[in-house]
């Protein structure tokens, strides 16, 4: 592997959200790829399934479809490499995310467009229906406007 890029930020802009972040590395892998690689220190490792609809991944993916990430050659994804967890005599875990084509591209774009009408809404419905008489039931919740991000 050859780095690219360690640490490089990026900001990206899709319908109503703006992402900014900083990307662990990018590498070109020596089949010509170039892969996006983030560096976890946690123990436990998604599922591969939870790891295909990874936003994380997804986002830094979007980045480098829209060209404001170093490349070295064609997508070869993204990947989290989780340093704690050693397995099959590497000390790393690795999960990897599929690179992105057009259709992967759309589906993330239209979830980060449900995730911005949401956030812009006056109202948000609890997903959870608490039982007649809960405890629970009774709280009120309130979401103080921040003007970062409230339209």
């Amino acid at each position: 592997m050859v780095v690219l890029g360690a640490e490089g930020r990026f900001t990206l802009v899709s319908g109503r959200v703006r992402i900014t972040g900083t990307i662990d590395r990018v590498e070109a892998s020596p089949d010509g790829t170039t892969v996006i690689v983030d560096l976890k220190t946690g123990r436990t490792p998604p599922t591969a399934a939870k790891t295909a609809a990874h936003p994380q991944l997804a986002a830094y993916q979007l980045a480098a479809r829209a060209g404001v990430l170093p490349s070295g050659g064609r997508a070869g994804g993204a990947k989290l490499v989780y340093v704690a967890r050693p397995v099959g005599g590497r000390l790393y875990t690795e999960r990897a995310q599929q690179p992105f084509d057009d259709e992967a591209e759309a589906a993330f774009r239209e979830r980060l467009d449900a995730v911005a009408h949401v956030m812009a809404g006056a109202r948000f419905d609890s997903p959870v229906e608490f039982a007649h008489g809960s405890r629970l039931g009774d709280w009120q919740y309130r979401v103080h406007l921040v003007p970062a991000v409230s339209a």
